[in-house]
C-alpha cells in the first residue's frame, strides 16, 4: 500500500502507520504534492526506485484543495488558476506519470484509476448545492470530463469518479 502526502512529517501522516495492510504488504509514505509536477515525478521515481514496485492496480487521487468561496463576480482568478492547478492538472500529471505501471497491473483484475470529485462539480445538480465555490465546482467539472476521457481511451483500464459523501455543515436555506 502506497500513501502519497504532502508533509510526510505531519502528525496525520505518521498515523497512517497505525492501519492494518494485509499479509506481507507494507505501508509506503511518499512525499506527494498535487500542484507540483516535479513532486509527483519525484514520487514515482521514488516508488521504482527504492521500492521493487512494478506494477500498480489501483490508484485513488484524493488530492484537491478548496481555498476560497464565492461568487462568479467574486473568484479570483489566481485563486482558479491555483484549484486547476492542484484538482485537475495535478490529476492529470499523476496519470500520465502512473499509467506505465498501471499498464502492467497484476492478478488479472483491469487497473483502476479513481478520482475523487464532488457534488459541487454535478452540473446537472448545481441548483441543488448553492454553494459558493465557484473555482472549485468547475474544476470538479472538468476533473470528471478528465476521468471520463481517461476512461474511454484506456480500454485496459477502468476509471471513474466518485464523490466521498455529504458533509452536512450548517448553511442556512440548503437543508
Amino acid at each position: 500500500m502506497i500513501a502519497a502526502v504532502r508533509d510526510p512529517s505531519s502528525a496525520t501522516s505518521k498515523s497512517l502507520a497505525k492501519l492494518p495492510v494485509g499479509p506481507g504488504s507494507t505501508l509506503i509514505t511518499v512525499l506527494f504534492d498535487a500542484s507540483s509536477e516535479t513532486s509527483i515525478k519525484n514520487a514515482i521515481n521514488t516508488l521504482t526506485s527504492l521500492f521493487p514496485i512494478k506494477t500498480v492496480n489501483v490508484v485513488i487521487a484524493a488530492a484537491g484543495i478548496v481555498e476560497f468561496e464565492g461568487t462568479v463576480l467574486q473568484t479570483s482568478i489566481q485563486g482558479t488558476r491555483d484549484q486547476y492547478n492542484t484538482n485537475l492538472i495535478g490529476n492529470l500529471a499523476l496519470f500520465q506519470n502512473i499509467f506505465p505501471l498501471l499498464k502492467t497491473s497484476e492478478d488479472g483484475a483491469l487497473p483502476k484509476f479513481v478520482t475523487i470529485s464532488s457534488t459541487v462539480g454535478s452540473i446537472g445538480d448545481m441548483e441543488n448545492w448553492p454553494m459558493n465555490a465557484t473555482a472549485y465546482g468547475m474544476s470538479k467539472v472538468a476533473l470528471n470530463w478528465l476521468t471520463k476521457k481517461i476512461h474511454i481511451e484506456n480500454k485496459g483500464l477502468i476509471a471513474f469518479s466518485v464523490h466521498p459523501g455529504y458533509v452536512f455543515i450548517s448553511l442556512p436555506n440548503i437543508f
